[in-house]
This record gives C-alpha cells, sequence and structure tokens, in this order.
C-alpha cells in the first residue's frame, strides 16, 4: 500500500513503531512490526540525512541536546524556514499493512501512537465496535 505522508508524520510514525515494537506479540505479527519498524527506520535515516545536508548548507550544528547552532540570527531563520518547509514536504511512501486486530485486547499503547499509525497499522476490525 502507499501513503503519502510528510517528514513529520513519518518521524511520529517511526517513535511509535519504536513503542510499538517493545510489545510481545506472537511471532508473525512481531515480524510485521519489525519490517514496519526497519522501513520507517530507513526513512528516519533518509529524513536525517536531509536534515544534516540544510544544517551544512547553512553553517549549522547539532548540539549534544538536539539543538540547532547557527553563526547569527539570520541564518537561523533562514535555516528554519527552509527545515519546516522540507518537514511538511509529502512523499509517497510503500508499506505493508499491520495487522494486529487480533491482538487488540493485549496491546497497552499510548493515544499518540495510535495516531501516528492510523492507516498503517490495523488495530482493530472492522465492525467490532471499539
Amino acid at each position: 500500500m502507499t501513503l503519502t505522508m510528510t517528514p513529520n508524520q513519518i518521524l511520529r510514525s517511526y517513535n511509535a513503531a519504536r513503542e510499538l515494537s517493545q510489545l510481545v506479540l506472537p511471532y508473525k505479527a512481531a515480524r510485521s512490526v519489525v519490517r514496519l519498524k526497519r522501513k520507517l527506520e530507513d526513512e528516519f535515516h533518509t529524513i536525517a540525512g536531509m536534515e544534516d545536508a540544510l544544517l551544512q548548507e547553512f553553517s549549522g550544528k547539532k548540539d549534544q541536546n538536539g539543538r540547532f547552532q547557527f553563526p547569527d540570527n539570520e541564518t537561523a531563520e533562514a535555516f528554519l524556514e527552509k527545515y519546516n518547509s522540507a518537514m511538511e514536504e509529502p512523499a509517497d511512501i510503500q508499506f505493508d499493512r499491520v495487522d494486529l486486530s487480533r491482538y487488540s485486547d493485549m496491546i497497552k499503547i499510548s493515544p499518540a501512537s495510535i495516531d501516528a499509525l492510523d492507516g498503517i497499522v490495523v488495530f482493530e476490525g472492522l465492525g467490532d465496535g471499539r
């Protein structure tokens, strides 16, 4: 299946998949989650590469706490404008849908993660009233 996602959505989905990957699931379901996490991890690395290229373009760097640093405020503002625009640029991503509906009663996951994985992971069967 193909989904159109922005880098911001991919990052949220990647973090949610990391949360989901901590759950103990039956083997086939667990393998599906691992494949999803790896796919999102590949996309995460692509986004990190884009971020590094922008930092280099604007002579910036990232400190140990993940904050951006630039030689001056004008450069920082120009970077942030281009970075924020890039983070909202949609792209088509290929995913295999992960169906965990059979295990919904045993899954404990945050609402934010459910939202981030909406359309990728099926947590409930259709018409089950949950």
